[in-house]
């Protein structure tokens, strides 16, 4: 059985139950079986193992915010998987993630039909192909970690801060023009 864990866009705003809500809802209900439902909507948070718990257990996930973010989430879903039975995640264009992570199943976020296509094709996909498109996503999350993510960022300083030091006293700019250091005290002004 298909386990699906739907992730909105988080806005932190309290919301009124709109449509997505409530088709959980009707689909929850309509189930035999309280047990076997496919989707439970759960309007709560959760804590971190609690949340790894739903998302290794999932099937699917869809996840749609409607700007850059939530990206996090859908790498969480990546790495929580089993990797002989791993699951599919839908992802909105729109998330940055998905210039990452460009083997999952990309959906636009304001297509219903896209989204709708997106969730079929991740439901009947074949265990090989998961596993290929989940081996691929965790080579990027594997050479991608907060290690690889402090370096960059430390390199990024380093040439900002290479490309915007002045050159030493008496030098030629660019421009031509030549830098003079003023040592006296108090504030800085510049004379135009």
């Amino acid at each position: 059985m298909s386990r699906l864990v739907v992730v909105s866009n988080a806005s932190g705003r309290p919301r009124a139950p709109g449509p997505g809500r409530r088709a959980c809802h009707r689909l929850a209900r309509s189930a035999r079986k309280p047990r076997r439902a496919p989707i439970r909507y759960l309007n709560k948070g959760f804590g971190r193992l609690t949340t790894l718990g739903f998302l290794s257990i999932s099937s699917v996930a869809l996840v749609t915010p409607l700007r850059d973010g939530m990206n996090l989430v859908a790498k969480e879903f990546v790495a929580a998987q089993d990797p002989e039975d791993p699951g599919v995640l839908v992802l909105s264009h729109l998330a940055g993630a998905a210039r990452e992570l460009s083997t999952t199943v990309i959906i636009n976020p304001y297509d219903i039909d896209d989204q709708a296509n997106g969730l079929s094709r991740a439901i009947s996909m074949p265990r090989e192909e998961r596993k290929e498109r989940w081996e691929a996503m965790m080579d990027v999350l594997r050479g991608h970690d907060i290690h690889a993510w402090r370096r960059e960022y430390v390199e990024a300083l380093d040439q900002a801060a290479e490309s915007a030091a002045p050159p030493p006293n008496g030098a030629s700019t660019d421009d031509g023009a030549s830098q003079c250091s003023c040592s006296s005290p108090g504030p800085s002004r510049a004379i135009a």
